[in-house]
């Protein structure tokens, strides 16, 4: 039975094409809450781009972001962090400062961009982002990354890192960069699924009682972790390869459709 449901944002619940999410989404995630199932966001985005975000219509039980490293309450309160390491903040800071590659390290508070490369624009516009202006960085608790480079560059990048990150592509052009805590390295739950199984814990559900939605390499082992991963019809390759079950594009009823398709709610697929 399930009892929780994670959603990422952009390109699952959250569509670029109509700048809002769709009115079906909507509605499955009300009905879900309504039949009791607890409904959690699990996302790459910082606590600063979700308050951005309209979701006046949504009342979520809590929110996974930054890829896991930060647990937020149903009110957006901090509920637990994981900063980077000394040895990789460090190496973090070097990259900024060698601006090789385009870099923003992110705080609790603010996001500190080296350079604006043409990768950046490119990343950032398709999920309709802001790019933050270039400004020095001023030593603080490191709590993620995000650089922007090609996949064939990637290889080339993770040889500055430790296996104390973890790096996940949500572009073609850009990836998130996240700590990785003891606990989550002995368990092997980086990135998200380390966030499921500690909401898991605080609410009183399994990893066999999560269903999952995703559409990027960064919700591939999101995918994997529930029991019931869902790709988007819009997902990339991987993300599809990682699920239990690929429903329609997000702009084609793809959530209302899955959560038909699985009994969550009483409904026909649109």
């Amino acid at each position: 039975m399930i009892k929780a449901a994670f959603f990422d944002i952009d390109g699952t619940i959250l569509s670029h094409s109509q700048r809002k999410i769709p009115d079906s989404t909507l509605k499955a995630i009300h009905m879900m809450q309504e039949n009791g199932i607890k409904v959690y966001i699990a996302t790459g985005r910082h606590l600063l781009e979700i308050n951005e975000l309209d979701f006046r219509d949504l009342h979520f039980d809590g929110y996974v972001v930054l890829n896991g490293s930060l647990l937020l309450d149903q009110d957006r309160n901090v509920e637990m962090c994981i900063p980077f390491e000394k040895e990789d903040k460090e190496i973090m800071v070097r990259l900024f400062q060698e601006e090789q590659y385009a870099v923003m390290l992110v705080t609790m508070d603010d996001f500190y961009m080296n350079i604006v490369t043409p990768q950046t624009f490119i990343a950032c516009k398709a999920l309709n982002l802001e790019i933050p202006d270039p400004k020095p960085w001023h030593d603080q608790e490191l709590v993620g990354a995000v650089a922007y480079f090609t996949v064939e560059e990637e290889e080339a990048f993770q040889e500055n890192l430790t296996d104390h990150v973890v790096v996940a592509r949500w572009n073609p052009y850009g990836v998130d960069i996240a700590p990785v805590c003891k606990e989550q390295r002995e368990l092997h739950l980086e990135g998200k699924p380390y966030g499921l199984y500690l909401m898991g814990k605080k609410h009183g559900f399994t990893q066999e009682e999560i269903i999952a939605f995703g559409d990027s390499q960064n919700d591939e082992s999101m995918l994997r972790y529930a029991k019931i991963g869902v790709a988007m019809g819009n997902a990339t390759s991987g993300a599809k390869a990682a699920a239990d079950y690929i429903t329609d594009d997000i702009d084609e009823h793809g959530v209302w459709n899955a959560a038909v398709h699985f009994g969550l709610i009483d409904g026909k697929k649109m």
